[in-house]
């Protein structure tokens, strides 16, 4: 990497610390809500000020002469969008760059830099390419990405219908074939682990060659982590038709558009990627109706109608379309369908006149689609039916009936297996996402603790902690156990002031808070009291928070004594931290399972290479999970058909398993499990001793999870 790019990339990150770095030193530690994926680290900024203070470099406007501005395209609450001419690459492009003053606004500045670094990561030809991180000549930060040329789904939608029935039918395919595409983004976006919470056909474009783009991803965050902040700018109503406020993004307890909200989100509850699942089906009723699928007048009537799951009804489709639409919309989240992709499917099965997962199939159903496809071949029938006698006939279209009545059957229960996999992968998915995002937080705090001094002991604010909090707990194997503090561990062979911890010991707040979160998400701040019951709760799924640095030297929590240690203990020799060492190697990964010697139970380790700008490895951060946990919480489907469940790595070896006859954590799973044995991607087979194997991918993880099911 070049010393200039280096120190674009410190401007950017440093100008995005001090941004929320003036927030978090204003607020009580109680309000400090800011712990996910990229931004972990910003919880510290107090501590890392350390007890004088220190502030953070004040860094200078930076002129900007690469874009020439050309004028408006629009403009939302916090930014607006400028034509702009790129000097060095000659071509036109959208400059995107915060309203004058929204900056210094508590949250906006990062949530705007989280839109840009999340667009930027979705990699897809339905989500508009960023191509630069930049900063105007005042300051302000921007980003460039492509022009977008052509019109709204929204401003299709307002058109008139086509005269002729042919054109509307041709009309309605061309809107169904943009809406996959939209499906397509967002499924990939999922995988991604990205949700974007505020889907409305006026966040989708459709250019002149029938390119599909969804944009504005300004509230958009990371499946499963808690968000990033609550403040914004106020809703207004200026200039927005005759029901303005439930179609604008909102503001406060309740991020995104009243109109296109699913219930959880509209009541302010917890929200993942069965929303956005929601949400895409009001835009298809939209789409099929022409009209809002939420009814009301004003903001509170949209958002009440949301909250209760209420829609207009649908009148005049396909019952199969129906049925599609009602499961994406179904009011309990369970019941929609296990994801984006799963939606999509049964929609083009229906365009392709095939059976649907959402409406069960009868002999009869299939018997007109097939008479449908294959109306030469059926008139043959019939008229060879009439020759050998009504009788007989009638026989042979029973019995084909009833053929395809016990074949929809079987169907029905695969579909159930698949849909109670699908649905469990995701959930598996959503939490080990929430992990990476705890460690890449962790990562990024330890590279900037390892370079400052040591804190000290500090208390921390409001706060009367037992010292030490220590405890005997079950779950570490009889070891004295610090519930607040942890535990400092010398590189090997240090001495003297080198034996010291450093800036790590900074990092002691947010060990603590990082293995709370990892408990219940909603409750990642806990007072000493709670966080003692918490460590000696036999239930923990984590086990150890660790940091490792490059000379050996760890900071783990919960605290253990060094006598705890095994003689000669070195992180650097483990195989977590191997195995982040390779430039080629995944910079976060979940390794081998293996029997801890000092909890006595098998662990999972996920483990982060804390690299440096200029690609130096600094250490590793690591989260030790207790596989018996995660086999009880996560892994077998909520049916009572499950027998057996797996998580199996690629190259075939079990890092978890639960229930019946489970392979053990590291045995190959061909050989443990039994027959049939499974491949990548997806699949269905039978059992030999009866019911049915599934399996599917969870492609962000690079894992494939494994389900047998009785009959």
């Amino acid at each position: 990497m070049s010393a200039d790019k280096i120190e674009q990339t410190r401007v950017i990150e440093q100008t995005r610390l001090q941004v929320e770095a003036t927030r978090l030193r204003e607020e009580p530690v109680e309000a400090t809500r800011v712990l996910n994926a990229g931004n972990v680290e910003l919880t510290l900024l107090r501590t890392l000020n350390g007890p004088a203070g220190e502030k953070l470099t004040e860094l200078p406007p930076l002129p900007n002469p690469r874009y020439e501005l050309l004028g408006p395209v629009g403009q939302g609450g916090m930014a607006s969008v400028e034509a702009a001419r790129d000097a060095a690459l000659r071509r036109t492009v959208a400059f995107k760059r915060l309203h004058e003053g929204v900056q210094a606004l508590p949250g906006l500045a990062q949530r705007f830099l989280t839109e840009a670094q999340l667009t930027a990561q979705l990699d897809h030809p339905n989500v508009v390419p960023v191509y630069a991180l930049e900063r105007d000549a005042h300051g302000r930060i921007a980003y460039a990405m492509k022009l977008v040329r052509g019109r709204t789904l929204a401003e299709l939608l307002d058109e008139p219908l086509p005269a002729t029935r042919t054109a509307r039918r041709e009309a309605r395919a061309a809107l169904i074939e943009h809406f996959l595409k939209v499906c397509d983004a967002l499924t990939y976006a999922h995988a991604r682990g990205v949700i974007h919470r505020d889907l409305k056909p006026a966040n989708i474009m459709v250019g002149a060659f029938n390119e599909v783009y969804v944009m504005d991803w300004g509230i958009a965050r990371i499946i499963g982590a808690p968000d990033l902040c609550a403040a914004d700018l106020p809703v207004t109503d200026a200039g927005l038709g005759p029901d303005p406020a439930s179609e604008r993004t909102r503001a406060g307890d309740r991020l995104g558009t009243p109109a296109w909200m699913a219930p959880e989100q509209a009541r302010g509850e917890t929200v993942d990627a069965k929303s956005d699942q929601y949400a895409l089906g009001l835009i298809l009723q939209q789409m099929l109706s022409r009209q809002r699928a939420i009814p009301g007048h004003d903001l509170d009537s949209v958002l009440a109608a949301a909250a209760r799951g209420e829609r207009r009804a649908l009148t005049g489709e396909p019952a199969a379309l129906v049925a599609i639409l009602n499961r994406a919309c179904a009011l309990q989240p369970a019941r929609r369908y296990a994801d984006v992709a799963a939606f999509a499917a049964d929609l083009r099965a229906w365009r392709a006149d095939e059976a649907v997962s959402a409406l069960p199939d009868t002999g009869r159903r299939r018997l007109l689609r097939w008479i449908g496809r294959h109306r030469a071949a059926t008139a043959i029938t019939l008229l060879a039916s009439l020759a050998l006698g009504a009788g007989f006939g009638a026989w042979m279209l029973y019995r084909h009936a009833e053929a395809l009545e016990a074949a929809g059957e079987r169907e029905r229960l695969v579909s159930d297996r698949l849909d109670a996999t699908a649905l469990q992968a995701a959930r598996i998915e959503s939490q080990f996402l929430q992990y990476r995002g705890l460690l890449t937080g962790i990562a990024n705090a330890a590279l900037l603790a390892f370079d400052l001094p040591d804190a000290g002991a500090q208390a921390e604010p409001g706060l009367d902690v037992p010292a030490p909090a220590v405890l005997p707990a079950s779950q570490y194997h009889g070891l004295a156990i610090d519930a607040w503090h942890p535990a400092w561990r010398p590189a090997p062979g240090a001495a003297g002031a080198d034996a010291g911890p450093g800036g790590l010991a900074r990092l002691a707040p947010l060990l603590r808070h990082a293995y709370a979160l990892a408990d219940d998400p909603a409750r990642p701040w806990r007072d000493p009291a709670a966080q003692r019951l918490l460590v000696a709760d036999d239930d923990t799924v984590l086990i150890w928070v660790l940091v490792a640095r490059a000379d050996g030297a760890e900071l783990r929590y919960p605290g253990l004594p060094q006598s705890g240690w095994p003689a000669g203990y070195d992180p650097r020799r483990e195989a977590w931290y191997q195995d982040r060492l390779p430039a080629d190697a995944p910079e976060t990964d979940c390794d081998e399972p293996y029997l801890s010697p000092l909890v006595g139970e098998w662990l999972l380790p996920c483990a982060q290479r804390i690299s440096a700008l200029d690609g130096r490895v600094r250490g590793v951060a690591m989260l030790a999970f207790s596989l018996d946990e995660l086999a009880r919480r996560s892994l077998l489907p909520e049916v009572a058909q499950a027998q057996a469940a797996w998580l199996v790595a690629d190259d075939g070896h079990v890092l978890a398993s639960a229930g019946v006859s489970a392979a053990g954590p590291g045995s190959d799973f061909a050989g443990a499990a039994g027959a049939p044995a499974i491949d990548a991607g997806h699949g269905v087979r039978d059992r030999p001793q009866g019911g049915l194997r599934i399996w599917t991918r969870i492609e962000s993880l690079g894992w494939r999870y494994v389900v047998d099911y009785t009959r």
